[in-house]
Parts: C-alpha cells; structure tokens; sequence
C-alpha cells in the first residue's frame, strides 16, 4: 500500500513565481526516507506537486521537516488559495 499526496496552489501574482521557485528549488523529496514518486506541473495558473510514498507516516515526517515547513509557512504570503488531498492506495 503507497500513500498519494496532491496539492495545488495558485499564486497571488505572476511576481511570486521567483520565490515560489526558491522555495520549490530548496525542497528535496525525491531523497526523503520513503519517498517513491515526486512530480510538478502547473495548469491554468495552479502549480501542483504529486508526491507518492511507502507510508502515510513518511509523508508527514518530511511535510513537517525543514525546507517544506518553511514553505508551508509562506504559503498566506504566495497564494491566493491552496488545496491538498491525500489518500492510502493499494498496488495490484
């Protein structure tokens, strides 16, 4: 069983986008303790990570560690709206 991680987050202004991508740059989950799958896209102005994991509990550890925490905490200073969603999945 994996666990998904999606989120989406509109930007307030294009004029973000510089800090958004320090923030984005500095966040390294693809070398996270239980990390299977990370990828970024952005669509109609939402910029959106997928992140899968071996377990919910890795997932949580590395939302609540350094460089995502603090992003985490300037995202009311970057963003209009953010939405985030997650869910356990079974492989067959």
């Amino acid at each position: 069983q994996y666990y998904v991680s999606v989120t989406g987050l509109q930007l307030k202004s294009i004029w973000q986008m510089p800090r958004f991508l320090y923030f984005i740059s500095s966040i390294d989950s693809t070398s996270a303790q239980g990390n299977v799958v990370t990828k970024f896209t952005g669509r109609k102005g939402v910029q959106h990570t997928l992140t899968v994991w071996d377990t919910r509990d890795n997932m949580i550890q590395f939302m609540r560690s350094g460089p995502h925490l603090a992003a985490m905490k300037a995202t009311k200073e970057l963003s209009l709206s953010i939405e985030n969603g997650g869910t356990g999945t079974k492989v067959y």
